[in-house]
């Protein structure tokens, strides 16, 4: 499955090379077989990965995504730095694959989709329309909370264009598991590496 990245201001989605419920035979969305002849794109087993534009189903909301090119890295940092901390340690290589990131961060216009998500669990609760399994508990998804007070949450600005800020790292990944499972692709918050 894939996931998708936030950070403490906002937050991008990353998508992992795999998709959900596609057949082996089909492309994922992102991927073409003829290399582009401009723009960014990234060679791969099954073709190249190029930007795409995708839109959040029942909406008409969109967010573009771009192909970035893994490689090898270092995280930590050498013993001899100034002022290093011991949790900085000890550095290691890793491997990254090649990915998709959100272009932009995540906007109002996109989060405020998820967050819509509340009321209607609301109603399921109230109205015991969904009764869950052990099944359905793998796939729950919280959403958050009406907005007690959105003169934080809102402090600079809540237009569609604007970055979503504001929410913690729980909720940018429940947003992550929430798109993946709307779009049947694979999203999640980048990480350190």
């Amino acid at each position: 499955m894939k996931t998708t990245i936030r950070t403490t201001v906002g937050f991008c989605l990353l998508l992992v090379l795999t998709t959900l419920s596609r057949a082996a035979d089909e492309l994922p969305v992102g991927i073409v077989v003829e290399k582009p002849a401009d723009g960014p794109f990234v060679k791969t087993e099954r073709g190249y990965m190029v930007p795409y534009e995708a839109v959040i189903p029942g909406t008409e909301v969109t967010y573009k995504m771009i192909p970035i090119a893994g490689g090898i890295g270092t995280v930590g940092s050498p013993k001899d730095e100034a002022d290093r901390l011991d949790s900085e340690g000890p550095q290691f290589e890793v491997e990254i694959k090649p990915f998709w990131m959100g272009q932009y961060e995540v906007t109002w216009a996109e989060y405020k989709s998820y967050m819509a998500m509340h009321d209607i669990f609301k109603g399921f609760q109230t109205h015991k329309l969904l009764p869950f399994t052990e099944y359905k508990n793998s796939l729950i998804i919280s959403a958050p909370s009406n907005l007690y007070d959105t003169s934080f949450t809102y402090r600079n600005g809540e237009e569609p264009e604007l970055p979503a800020v504001s929410m913690s790292q729980y909720a940018a990944k429940q947003y992550t598991k929430w798109l993946s499972l709307m779009s049947e692709r694979f999203y999640r918050l980048p990480t350190e590496a």
